[in-house]
């Protein structure tokens, strides 16, 4: 066995070290603020049960509904649990593939369409119809007599 290799025990977060090119990137004078990083800098992933990722799922389910959108709801729930609102996104979207068949998104999103194009329809009939009207008026007060 090689002695030079050296390995982690499975329980501890893999880490990644910079290289030294990165680290020459980053200490450049030009660049404001603490540039430095120390020799030992690493940075730790972090590995989630699947029991956390379905909390944070049913969490956000929840919520999603007290936010304008999607994402301010991700936003606001991802720093409460720990990870980042990417990988809350990525959870939500991977439980949304699993749970909801592809058939029936496809389905949902060919209905949205239609839906859109309808409204489209709509306001492009009650455009016609505002033109249609401001050239009458227009043409009425020009067909006016002064006084």
């Amino acid at each position: 066995m090689d002695t030079n290799m050296t390995t982690q025990p499975p329980n501890k977060p893999k880490r990644r070290t910079y290289s030294a090119e990165f680290k020459e990137l980053l200490n450049r004078p030009e660049i404001v603020g603490d540039s430095t990083l120390q020799e030992n800098t690493t940075m730790k992933t972090r590995n989630y049960t699947p029991e956390m990722k379905e909390r944070a799922v049913r969490m956000l389910i929840e919520a999603k509904d007290d936010y304008p959108s999607t994402w301010s709801a991700i936003k606001a729930i991802a720093p409460k649990i720990g990870c980042t609102p990417e990988t809350l996104r990525s959870w939500h979207k991977k439980h949304i593939d699993k749970t909801i068949p592809a058939k029936i998104q496809a389905q949902s999103q060919a209905e949205h369409i239609k839906e859109l194009e309808r409204e489209n329809r709509e306001l492009k009939q009650a455009n016609e119809i505002i033109k249609k009207a401001a050239a009458f008026f227009a043409q009425a007060e020009l067909d006016r007599k002064p006084k």
